[in-house]
């Protein structure tokens, strides 16, 4: 009998090395760019369009630390900054600091600024 259990598992080992080489053989190569496609209904319900995206992004081109001194105002600050970025690239040092003088409170900008236009849906 214990012939026979050693058959059994060898075979077993088999099957799985078997699958293993079917997955292998069968895999696709990954996409270089994940697109996921949406709805009309969603997109026409979004922050921007595509127009309105390729302006804002040309202007974040052209006027970088003004484009950033407005979007920070978006959110709400317990100490607004004054610096809206301090960065360095070079050999030796990277550095990269947003709105690194102000003060804000994450919780407050996810969840709690949200709650007086839905606090009904909490309920």
């Amino acid at each position: 009998m214990a012939k026979k259990r050693k058959k059994f598992k060898s075979r077993k080992k088999i099957k799985r090395i078997k699958s293993r080489k079917k997955i292998k053989k069968t895999k696709k190569p990954e996409p270089k760019g994940l697109i996921f496609k949406v709805t009309k209904k969603w997109s026409n319900n979004a922050y921007v369009n595509k127009s309105q995206y390729e302006k804002k992004y040309k202007l974040s081109i052209k006027d970088n630390e003004g484009f950033w001194k407005k979007e920070g105002k978006r959110i709400d600050w317990i100490k607004p900054y004054t610096k809206i970025k301090d960065i360095k690239y070079s050999k030796t040092d990277v550095k990269i600091k947003w709105y690194y003088d102000g003060t804000l409170n994450a919780s407050a900008n996810c969840i709690d600024r949200h709650l007086e236009n839905k606090k009904i849906k909490l309920l």
